[in-house]
């Protein structure tokens, strides 16, 4: 109604919230209180402001003219990138902008492209052709910002890659060993049903080693009353361990089918003891081949080994393929071997994790033997933290595997070189390495060849831009060198030569007098040498120029147990007959065929015999040779298809394996195209006596291995000597190093020991495998900080360098001897498995990549406004002013002669 007054009621509280406001100083009211008001002051004077003019990149405004527009050129920007991590990038790289702000907008940039690529792979309407393509730019660029993360060390500011935990667990993981064999699966449909390729008329031996004793049983199919099953083989077999007072069995191993209606399938599994260790093999049995090549292409590309046995029929038969697969990444297989237990052996590199292991820089080396049943026995990885390549691979009479390749940073402390440098790694029969050679010229080198004598002397060859050793020569382009090693490892002699073209050696391998036949393609022609192996300065013993491969290749060199020398390779020239003296027994088909070359090497003089080519009018590369009884066994991969093989599609590649009969005329050839329609055939090696009826029945021949080895060098990229350092606090970082016995029980026990009852090191139990936990007292901070570079023991365990944090320590505020590097904290909350395999995990990288990028935001807001001001207790947050106090208890007094009661005040 007009003319009536009405009162609206306030709440004091609100008024005196408002005179608070109004009297509390300039800069908040921790000021009232005078140790705060300190604190804050000296906190103030830790502000970094941002040069005049400096606009931090996430405030850039796109000159795009749509939001759609800007998105379409952010996707390209992020396509087009060279590197993630670019602190020289002059759009961040201002004057007068310091060091910690630069690497601030250089990692919000590189997490910022990160965050487009996995935005795109989110998209439901992204194909899955370029989401492949997305995860490998993702993942190559995760890396390398995790990478530079990890070495950047701040000076007032601490980053995390992970989060602020008190704990943190080492991604490498020992797997738990079982004394239990599972051979391969070869009935379906039922146990009881009659197993191909097993007669009447097989038998074999089982071998069981008991302590310094070893007992030999013979069984005998032919005991078998009705069809041989995998039941009535497991009988068989376990009568007669019994008979023999042998604990291990057999057992009949059952997988069921696909679905509901799919046939079960069969094989037979050994669940054996540890005082028991036992070995097979056949009573008559015919060499089988290992072909080594890649399956699939592009990101997808898997390292692959094939195994082919019944070489003397028609055509052989494959015993299935193993591959290779790098998690998040590319494999490829390069060299393989076997030793006289009859297990495969093959090298080559991946770009990721390996069977757990961890590939801490951009390429590794990976070693994996297998049982001739396929069955892996162990995985190793070199161990690089940078770029390394395996090209080599033999194995000594005691089942030594040595591998030799090219690194470009250091394997070992004692590492000597530069830029790229030739290894050489040889590991014992168990997978434990025994030793490691790093040594090159101060230029770029590389190991292309290795072999070994009878006494286990190494011999590696190569190419080098400058001098090895004490014994070289001047020369332009590449010069060839040849080294021979002790068996552990002690350089013996280099020998160096070169015209001063180009020069390299492409293979060895020792004659049946033991010394030493190398070839090499010396300025574009295939050569074949003999040295007297015991020295390395005695002129060559003999030499044959096979011709001109100026577009060619040499794949592989091998000697028979004649004495006979095969070299093979690929070449466009059809007379590769070393200037007439050999004869062509198959002969060119045109463009590049993969070819054999006989030698017979007569001890001071050799005789060029024959050159035998595989191929078609296409393209074909020849790779490895090997030889047995009953032929030469050439692998290669072509482009068109071999006489008699399916035409392979455009635009794709096959690998293949060509049989040669010991004069050189042409038998079967084995095509084949793997996953997508592509493989590669590379390096072949063979058993004598790997196809037999252990095929049939699935299981290895040789000795079985059960379990593996528990070091945390053989399981992991990890090697001894590599270390990391702890610190407590502030005090004095203590050095960690991974010796070569360590498990990780021991190693979890010397942590502990460097902890100082700080925190705790424990053996961590997944899943998986056994890792280690490390966690920190409440009070404690513990930091992990790398090793020197090529030495570094966190990358190869899956640990991140930085700090876990007390509980204590975490949740109690800002002190005044508090450093800034503990008050500006901040945590990326970034895992090592973000990925963009499909489009949910691409969804949620992108996520988690968003939330990092805000983090990188604070911290650098944190550094230009300084820390925050402690908080003020609770009673005087809550204290008014007493002149406020006064002036409120006026106000009540007033509006009580007005009868308005209460804690209200009427508004007009």
């Amino acid at each position: 109604m007009q003319g009536t007054l009405r009162a609206m009621p306030i709440d004091v509280s609100v008024l005196a919230g408002y005179y608070a406001a109004r009297a509390a100083p300039r800069g908040g009211p921790a000021l009232n209180n005078p140790a705060l008001a300190g604190i804050s002051a000296a906190l103030a004077k830790r502000a970094q402001p941002l040069p005049l003019g400096t606009v931090p990149p996430w405030e850039r405004q796109s000159s795009a003219p749509t939001q759609a527009a800007a998105a379409t050129q952010r996707l390209r920007e992020a396509l087009q990138v060279k590197t993630f991590f670019n602190e020289t990038d002059t759009t961040i790289n201002k004057a007068g902008l310091s060091k910690a702000q630069r690497t601030l907008f250089a990692l919000y940039k590189g997490l910022d492209t990160l965050k487009v690529l996995a935005e795109r792979a989110g998209d439901s309407k992204t194909l899955a052709g370029e989401r492949v393509g997305l995860a490998k730019r993702f993942a190559a660029g995760f890396e390398e910002v995790r990478t530079a993360l990890a070495k950047t060390e701040f000076k007032d500011l601490t980053l995390l890659f992970g989060d602020k935990t008190n704990d943190t667990t080492t991604q490498a993981l020992v797997p738990r060993t079982k004394q239990e064999y599972i051979g391969n699966l070869v009935s379906l449909g039922g146990s009881n049903l009659a197993l191909p390729g097993v007669s009447a008329s097989d038998s074999l031996t089982i071998q069981v080693k008991q302590g310094t004793g070893t007992s030999a049983i013979a069984v005998n199919f032919s005991d078998i009353v009705g069809d041989i099953t995998i039941d009535s083989v497991v009988s068989l077999l376990n009568q007669k361990l019994s008979d023999a007072g042998m604990i291990s069995r057999f057992q009949r191993h059952e997988v069921p089918g696909a679905n509901a209606t799919a046939p079960k399938r069969y094989g037979i599994k050994l669940q054996g003891v540890a005082s028991e260790t036992l070995s097979l093999s056949a009573g008559s049995a015919s060499p089988a081949l290992y072909v080594a090549g890649t399956s699939d292409t592009g990101t997808a590309q898997k390292g692959q080994i094939t195994k082919l046995s019944n070489l003397g029929a028609a055509a052989p038969t494959s015993q299935g393929s193993e591959t290779v697969t790098a998690k998040d990444g590319v494999s490829d297989a390069r060299a393989t071997a076997t030793d006289a237990q009859g297990n495969v052996f093959v090298v080559g590199t991946a770009t990721s994790e390996v069977d757990g292991a961890i590939v801490q820089g951009q390429q590794d080396v990976y070693l994996r033997k297998y049982d001739s049943a396929n069955n892996l026995i162990w995985s190793r990885l070199l161990g690089a933290t940078g770029t390394a390549d395996g090209f080599a691979l033999t194995v000594d009479s005691s089942g030594a595997a040595i591998i030799a390749g090219k690194v470009n940073d250091k394997l070992t402390s004692t590492a000597t070189g530069g830029k790229g440098d030739s290894f050489v790694t040889k590991y014992d029969a168990s997978g434990v390495e025994v030793f490691t050679r790093q040594v090159g010229s101060s230029l770029e080198d590389q190991a292309n060849a290795i072999t070994t004598d009878a006494s286990g002397n190494i011999y590696v060859g190569g190419l080098t831009r400058g001098q090895i050793g004490s014994s070289g020569v001047t020369a332009t382009g590449t010069d060839a060198y040849i080294q021979k090693l002790s068996s552990t490892g002690s350089l013996i002699y280099t020998r160096q030569f070169g015209s001063g073209s180009q020069e390299r050696i492409a293979g060895l391998a020792v004659g049946s007098d033991g010394n030493l036949i190398a070839s090499s393609v010396e300025n574009g022609s295939a050569v074949v040498r003999k040295f007297d192996a015991s020295s390395g300065t005695a002129p060559e013993t003999w030499s044959v120029d096979l011709g001109a491969i100026p577009d060619g290749t040499l794949g592989g060199l091998t000697v028979d147990a004649s004495g006979a020398v095969y070299v093979s390779g690929a070449t466009s020239n059809a007379s590769l007959n070393a200037s007439g003296a050999a004869s062509t027994v198959n002969a060119h088909a045109g463009g590049a065929d993969g070819f054999v070359f006989k030698l017979t090497d007569n001890g001071a003089s050799a005789t060029a015999n024959f050159v035998t080519y595989t191929g078609s009018s296409g393209t074909e590369t020849g790779g490895g040779v090997t030889v047995t009884s009953d032929g030469i066994y050439l692998a290669g991969t072509t482009r068109q298809g071999l006489t008699g093989q399916t035409a392979v599609a455009a635009g794709k590649v096959n690998g293949f394996v060509q049989k040669f009969g010991l004069d050189g005329t042409a038998g079967w050839a084995y095509q084949f195209a793997g996953a997508s329609g592509n493989s590669t055939a590379v390096a072949v090696t063979a058993d004598a006596s790997g196809s037999s009826v252990l095929d049939a029945l699935g299981l290895p021949r040789g000795e079985i291995t059960q379990g593996g080895s528990r070091l945390v060098t053989a399981r992991s990229s990890v090697r001894a000597g590599d270390f990391f350092y702890l610190q407590i606090d502030n005090q004095t970082p203590r050095k960690i190093s991974v010796q070569a016995g360590d498990t990780m029980r021991s190693l979890a026990q010397r942590i502990n020991v460097a902890l100082s009852l700080k925190g705790e090191a424990e053996v961590a139990r997944k899943t998986q495998g056994d890792g280690i936990e490390i966690k920190t007292n409440d009070d404690t901070i513990i930091t992990l900080k790398a090793g020197s570079t090529g030495l570094d023991a966190l990358a190869g365990l899956g640990l991140t360098e930085g700090s876990i944090y007390g509980k204590n320590v975490r949740n109690r505020e800002i002190k005044p001897e508090d450093s800034l590097k503990d008050i500006n904290s901040f945590a990326l909350r970034l895992s090592r498995d973000l990925n963009l395999s499909t489009e949910v995990n691409a969804r949620r990288s992108a996520t988690t990549v968003s939330a990092a990028i805000e983090a990188i935001k604070q911290a650098s807001r944190r550094l230009v406004e300084g820390p925050p001001p402690p908080p003020q207790p609770e009673k005087e947050r809550s204290q008014v002013p007493a002149f406020v106090g006064q002036q409120l208890a006026n106000y009540q007094t007033a509006l009580a002669a007005f009868g308005i009661g209460g804690g209200t005040l009427g508004q007009f």
